[in-house]
């Protein structure tokens, strides 16, 4: 939109028919939007306007502006990046929370849990140095794929533009890896092929 205006000499009723030209297919902006794009660029340095402590839904259309000002400049932007620079979220005091994965619980766990909490605090009031007592253990699952979080990646278009990362699924390979800890030091470990459960685990 931007180089649109430009190219037309900042005339918007040329840039927005140079721009249907050029994207036909597209949802066509208000010729408004053009000059109020470069605007907020001279006036304020960015595609953003500086929201007054007043602010309310009439100026919505500003906020409006901004972001597809962001969109057409930055088409991989995400959506925090959005509302941390346009203010949006803030006016209604969202705020994003993540979802954690845990290990299904049945229903006697979480008696069971504060059972041993509660025996682990008396056993700290007793000897704080209580916890380099114990043998801790852990696993982890080991893949040559890695970690791709598809929740963090955008682009932001009209038209799809079918973007992809390669991975290599077909090659991809795997272990288990079970380590036990006692103070501050890995006391033993083992190695497994693919996945591990209670079955496979054995104590050397």
């Amino acid at each position: 939109m931007l180089e649109c205006f430009i190219q037309n000499g900042y005339n918007s009723e040329a840039a927005s028919e140079a721009y249907f030209n050029r994207y036909p297919e597209r949802r066509q902006p208000n010729m408004s939007i053009f000059g109020r794009l470069k605007e907020n660029l001279v006036e304020y340095g960015g595609f953003n306007k500086p929201r007054p402590k007043n602010y309310r839904i009439q100026d919505a259309e500003d906020v409006a502006i901004n972001v597809v000002g962001m969109v057409v400049v930055n088409p991989s932007i995400s959506s925090r990046q959005i509302e941390a620079e346009s203010g949006i979220r803030d006016e209604e005091h969202f705020q994003p929370y993540t979802i954690r994965k845990q290990q299904q619980l049945l229903p006697t766990d979480p008696e069971r849990r504060l059972d041993f909490c509660n025996w682990y605090l008396q056993q700290i009031e007793q000897d704080q140095l209580f916890f380099k007592n114990i043998i801790w253990t852990d696993e982890s699952y080991v893949s040559s794929a890695g970690i791709f979080n598809r929740h963090n990646k955008h682009y932001w278009s009209e038209d799809n533009p079918h973007q992809t990362v390669d991975v290599q699924n077909q090659g991809r390979f795997g272990f288990s890896v079970w380590c036990a800890l006692y103070n501050n030091r890995i006391l033993a470990y083992q190695l497994y092929d693919d996945n591990l459960n209670g079955q496979r685990v054995t104590y050397n």
